[in-house]
């Protein structure tokens, strides 16, 4: 009978705990809710203007998928096919990640196209200078002539221009959107040029030989490190797909690590060892000319 009372006593204190705790935990769910939700609109209004920058139409519906569900559906995708939590853990922060990446490799993509074609335009826009027209009126004719991505940036610079602002703050802003060394001396040598009353066309001229020069320097050396990158790239993957290959035929084989704590820390250990040697490799292979 004692125990009865005993064990009524003990559920009914636990019941009244969960019941004063009830809203605390309504709260913190709130909060922790209202914190994701502005994660994602976060998220999605900064991914939206980055590539509404770059004249890359995304439904917004789809980033807040990518960037809601995305972590889920690849933390839940890894646990189904490895059975481990640490492993659906780092298949969710993947999933957090991955979205920003392809952001940042479009916007990486739309400038090296853009870079390869900055000849063609000092082409044009040399030829337009020559044959009479003004500066402004040159530009236009690379918006008409050029493709995109160098029609749709030549052509804000106008739209600015046109909108009021003066035509060196506008081609400093298309400084700023696509940032690189040719460019910067390409805008660098007009807005000079401008200032100093000096002949534009033989500038240009000259401007068309150094970036032919630099991008023919810059290939040897892409040539010539070719090697090591490969090295690298086939380095980082080996340790992947030998560990896949054994897992394939021996599914039992990392047991031993994965079922003590002394394995899973040589594991981690791995695992950094093997992304410090991928990224110096990487770095070891690139030369900035």
């Amino acid at each position: 009978m004692n125990d009865f009372y005993l064990y009524s006593m003990v559920m009914g204190s636990v019941g009244l705990v969960a019941l004063a705790g009830f809203p605390a935990l309504e709260a913190l769910g709130e909060r922790l809710t209202g914190a994701m939700q502005g994660y994602q609109q976060g998220k999605v209004a900064k991914a939206t203007k980055a590539l509404d920058d770059i004249f890359v139409e995304v439904k917004p519906t789809w980033l807040k998928v990518s960037y809601g569900l995305g972590p889920l559906i690849m933390g839940f995708g890894v646990f189904v096919l490895t059975q481990r939590m640490l492993f659906a853990l780092l298949g969710a922060v993947l999933g957090v990640v991955l979205p920003d990446l392809w952001v940042r490799q479009t916007q990486a993509i739309r400038k090296r196209r853009f870079q390869a074609q900055l000849v063609d335009a000092l082409f044009i826009l040399s030829s337009s200078l020559k044959a009479g027209l003004s500066l402004t009126q040159a530009f236009e004719v690379l918006e008409q002539e050029m493709p995109p991505p160098a029609s749709q940036e030549f052509g804000l610079v106008i739209k600015a221009h046109r909108l009021g602002r003066s035509f060196e703050e506008a081609l400093q802003g298309l400084n700023e959107r696509m940032a690189c060394e040719e460019l910067n001396l390409i805008t660098t040598a007009i807005l000079i040029a401008r200032e100093t009353g000096g002949d534009v066309t033989a500038i240009l001229g000259q401007l068309i030989m150094t970036i032919r020069e630099r991008k023919k320097l810059n290939d040897k050396v892409m040539t010539l490190t070719l090697q090591g990158r490969l090295q690298a790239y086939i380095m980082s993957v080996l340790p992947v797909l030998f560990a896949a290959f054994v897992r394939a035929f021996n599914p039992r084989y990392f047991d031993a690590f994965l079922g003590d704590p002394t394995g899973m820390a040589l594991l981690a250990v791995a695992g950094a060892l093997w992304a410090i040697g991928m990224v110096s490799l990487l770095k070891l292979s690139k030369v900035d000319v």
